[in-house]
C-alpha cells in the first residue's frame, strides 16, 4: 500500500504482510504484483500492486518456494 499526503505525494510504502512501513532509501521495497484471470484474455485481467519487506514475503511463502528467493537476497546484500 502506497502512503501518500494531502497533496498526493508517495511519502511511503507500507509492507502487506506486517503493516509496517517500509524504508524508500533502501533496497527493501519489494513489490508483488497481482493479476487475476491469469489464463484467460488480457482485456479480462485485472492487476493490483502490493509492496512488501523483502522479508516479509520470504517468509509467507512455503518453504520450497521460498528458496527460490534466495538469489534475490543474495543479489540485494552485494
Amino acid at each position: 500500500m502506497l502512503m501518500t499526503s494531502l497533496s498526493k505525494e508517495i511519502t511511503g510504502y507500507m509492507c502487506a504482510f506486517c503493516g509496517e512501513s517500509i524504508d524508500s532509501r533502501g533496497l527493501d521495497i519489494t513489490a508483488l504484483v497481482l493479476i487475476t484471470n491469469w489464463d484467460g484474455p488480457e482485456d479480462r485481467q485485472q492487476s493490483q500492486q502490493f509492496f512488501a519487506h523483502f522479508e516479509c514475503l520470504a517468509k509467507s511463502f512455503r518453504p520450497e518456494v521460498s528458496r527460490e528467493l534466495d538469489h534475490l537476497q543474495e543479489e540485494q546484500n552485494d
